[in-house]
C-alpha cells in the first residue's frame, strides 16, 4: 500500500543514480521560466523544522553556494551544483540522520 499511495514530498522511490540524472537533466528538459523559480529564492529566513536559517524556492532549497535540491527524510537528498558542474543524490533503504551525506558531499567538494 505504501509504495502504490501518491504523498508528495514523502514517498518518492528512487535510486541515487537515476536521482542524479534527473537533476542533471532539469536545465535541459524544463523552460526557462521554470529554472529561473527553481533556482531563485522566494523565501530566506528560519525553518522551524530544520532549525536553521534557508532559502527555499519554488519547490528547491537553495543554498549559498548556489546549489539547489531537496532533502529527504531519514538522510537522504538529491541537488545540483552549478557552480562545479555535478549533481548528486544519496538515498538510504532506513531512516538515520544526515552526518553520512554531509560527510560525502564535503569529501566531494574537497575534491573537486
Amino acid at each position: 500500500m505504501w509504495r502504490t499511495t501518491e504523498i508528495p514530498a514523502v514517498n518518492l522511490h528512487s535510486t541515487a543514480t537515476a536521482l542524479a540524472r534527473l537533476y542533471s537533466l532539469l536545465p535541459e528538459i524544463l523552460p526557462p521560466s521554470l529554472m529561473t523559480s527553481l533556482t531563485t529564492a522566494s523565501y530566506t529566513g528560519f525553518d522551524v523544522v530544520l532549525n536553521r536559517d534557508v532559502s527555499w524556492t519554488l519547490g528547491m532549497q537553495l543554498e549559498p553556494d548556489g546549489s539547489w535540491g531537496m532533502g529527504g527524510i531519514g538522510g537522504s537528498c538529491a541537488f545540483t551544483d552549478p557552480t562545479r558542474n555535478y549533481s548528486f543524490a544519496y538515498v538510504t533503504h532506513h531512516l538515520s540522520d544526515s552526518h553520512r551525506v554531509d560527510h560525502l558531499v564535503d569529501t566531494l567538494n574537497e575534491l573537486l
